[in-house]
C-alpha cells in the first residue's frame, strides 16, 4: 500500500508538472500576443501610434547622448474620403493595406513603419540625416504613385519629413512634419516638403 500510494503521489506530482509547464507556456503565448496587440494597428498590421511615441521618445534619448541622427516622416494618402466614398470602405482598407505592404517592402529593417490614424503613416529613419531620408522618401512616393490598386485611379501621397534637432520632444517633431505634410497638399499634393 505504502509503494502503490509512493506511485500515486508521483504520478500525480508528475500531471501537476506538466500542468504548470502547459500554463506557463500558454501565459508566454497570450503575454506575447497582448504585447503585439497593445503595438500593432490590426488593418495594416504596422506599428501603432502608442508605439510610435514611445519609439520617439527613444530615439530622442539616443540623439541626446550619443548625438545619432534621424529623421521623421509624415505622409498621407491624397484625396482618401473621395475614394471611400466612390468605391466604399473595403476597397478604401484595401489601399491603405496595399500602400503599406508596397512602402514597407522598400525600407531598410532598421526604419520603424507606423498607421498612426486613418491614411496617416509615420517613419523613423535611425541613423538618418535628412539628405538620406529625403531620397528614400522620394523613391517611396514615386513608387506608390505607380501602384495599381484600383483600375483607374491614381494613388498619391503627400509627405513631410525633417530631421531631429536638439530640443526636440516627441510632440515637437510630429508637429513639424504634420505641417510639413499640410504644405506638401496646399502646393498640389503628390510631393515632399522636407526641413
Amino acid at each position: 500500500d505504502i509503494i502503490s500510494d509512493q506511485k500515486n503521489i508521483i504520478s500525480a506530482l508528475v500531471i501537476l508538472s506538466i500542468i504548470i509547464i502547459v500554463l506557463g507556456l500558454n501565459g508566454l503565448r497570450l503575454n506575447k500576443l497582448l504585447k503585439n496587440l497593445s503595438q500593432t494597428d490590426a488593418l495594416s498590421g504596422l506599428y501603432n501610434r502608442r508605439f510610435m511615441n514611445k519609439k520617439l521618445e527613444e530615439e530622442i534619448m539616443k540623439f541626446q547622448r550619443y548625438e545619432t541622427p534621424f529623421s521623421v516622416l509624415l505622409l498621407d494618402i491624397d484625396y482618401f474620403k473621395n475614394i471611400n466614398d466612390t468605391y466604399g470602405h473595403d476597397i478604401g482598407d484595401k489601399v491603405l493595406k496595399e500602400m503599406a505592404l508596397a512602402v514597407k517592402s522598400n525600407l531598410r529593417k532598421t526604419d520603424l513603419f507606423f498607421r498612426v490614424g486613418g491614411e496617416e503613416f509615420v517613419i523613423i529613419f535611425s541613423h538618418t540625416e535628412l539628405s538620406e531620408a529625403y531620397k528614400v522618401v522620394e523613391k517611396i512616393r514615386i513608387m506608390v504613385s505607380k501602384l495599381q490598386i484600383i483600375d483607374n485611379e491614381k494613388i498619391t501621397i503627400s509627405l513631410g519629413v525633417s530631421q531631429v534637432c536638439k530640443n526636440d520632444t516627441p510632440q515637437s517633431i510630429y508637429e513639424r512634419i504634420d505641417k510639413l505634410m499640410y504644405k506638401s497638399k496646399q502646393n498640389g499634393k503628390n510631393m515632399t516638403i522636407k526641413s
